[in-house]
């Protein structure tokens, strides 16, 4: 089967997509989901926190325990009571990074199909040919 000029292009340009989208999408899922932890420094203060965790011990709210005093360290140099500044909330944004690509991820999809049935087309000869023109 000897492919026209516009064939070759028909079949080249969609390739290009489809490989592309399909890294992009092998990319997506293979990446590691551990990197997505706030940083140390950016950690956020317990009171901050109440609108993505709530941590309780033995039944009591950690903010509650922190503020009447009865979180303690012991075994250390430091040792003494916590104070709510004392502690600090890291989050794994792994979930939220996740949901800002979703559209992304349905558009690469999309040019995936698009590809293959460009593909398909053109391997199976139903591309239209060019009518000559009657100038």
């Amino acid at each position: 089967m000897t492919l026209r000029p516009i064939q070759f292009v028909y079949l080249v340009v969609p390739v290009g997509l489809l490989l592309t989208a399909l890294l992009n999408l092998y990319a997506f899922f293979h990446r590691r989901s551990d990197i997505w932890w706030t940083p140390l420094p950016k950690a956020v203060p317990v009171a901050a926190s109440g609108d993505r965790v709530e941590i309780f011990a033995r039944g009591t709210d950690l903010r509650t325990l922190l503020d009447a005093g009865r979180v303690r360290v012991t075994g250390d140099p430091g040792a003494g009571v916590l104070a709510a500044d004392d502690v600090r909330i890291r989050f794994n944004n792994w979930d939220r990074v996740r949901a800002e690509q979703a559209p992304l991820l349905v558009l690469y999809g999309f040019t995936i199909g698009a590809a293959l049935v460009l593909v398909g087309l053109t391997l199976t000869g139903h591309v239209p040919k060019r009518r000559p023109s009657t100038a």
